[in-house]
C-alpha cells in the first residue's frame, strides 16, 4: 500500500500494471494483496500503538516500531478510498483473479503488549490500553468484507485472518476466535 498510494489520493500502478502485463504473458492469473500501511498515515492523525520488533527476520528486531490501530476511523476510511481505487483500476479486469482484502489490514499484528510510555518503554496489554473487543473488531471486518463486495461484486474476496494470540486472556475465547467470526459471517 506504501508502495502504490505515496500520499494521500496520489495513486501510482506502475508495479501491479507490470506484473498483470508479465502475467498476460505467461497466461497466468494473478492476486492482489495489499499488505502494510501508508508512512503517512500517522502524519494524517491515524491512532497508532509502539511495540517492540521481535520477528527475528525483521531487520528493526528489538527496536520500538508502531503500527496503526486497526478500528481507528482514519485507517478505515484510508482503507476504503485505497480498496475503492483498487476497484476503479481493476475490478473489471480478468487477469485479477482475487484479492486478499480486510483480514490482512483488521487482524494482522496485534500484539499481546504495546508501550505505552516511549520513553521509559513502560508496556501494557493491547486489550487493556486499547479495549479490544473481537465482537467489535469482527462487525467491522464484516461491515469492510460487505463494502469490497460492492466494489469487486465479480472478484473474489481472499482473507487472511490472524490469530489473536491474546485473545483467551480477553475473554477466553480461543485464539481464533475473531477468525471464526469473520469466516462465518464470510461463508454466509
Amino acid at each position: 500500500w506504501n508502495d502504490i498510494e505515496t500520499s494521500p489520493g496520489n495513486f501510482n500502478w506502475t508495479f501491479i500494471d507490470g506484473e498483470i502485463t508479465k502475467a498476460i504473458t505467461h497466461n497466468k492469473k494473478i492476486s492482489l494483496q495489499p499488505l502494510g500501511k501508508p508512512s503517512w498515515l500517522a502524519s494524517i492523525g491515524a491512532k497508532q500503538y509502539y511495540f517492540t520488533e521481535d520477528n527475528p527476520a525483521s531487520p528493526s528486531i528489538g527496536k520500538v516500531s508502531s503500527y496503526i490501530i486497526p478500528c481507528d476511523s482514519i485507517y478505515v476510511n484510508r482503507v476504503k478510498i485505497f480498496l475503492q481505487n483498487l476497484a476503479n483500476k481493476y475490478a473489471n479486469n480478468s487477469e485479477v483473479s482475487y484479492v486478499n482484502a480486510i483480514g490482512v489490514n483488521f487482524s494482522r499484528n496485534l500484539p499481546d503488549s504495546i508501550i505505552i510510555d516511549t520513553i521509559s518503554k513502560i508496556k501494557q496489554a493491547f486489550r487493556i490500553a486499547h479495549n479490544y473487543n473481537a465482537d467489535s473488531l469482527g462487525l467491522l471486518m464484516n461491515k469492510m468484507t460487505d463494502y469490497y463486495m460492492s466494489i469487486f461484486p465479480s472478484t473474489p474476496i481472499w482473507c487472511s485472518v490472524d490469530y489473536v494470540t491474546f485473545q483467551p486472556n480477553a475473554n477466553g475465547n480461543p485464539i481464533n476466535y475473531l477468525a471464526s467470526i469473520y469466516c462465518t459471517f464470510g461463508i454466509t
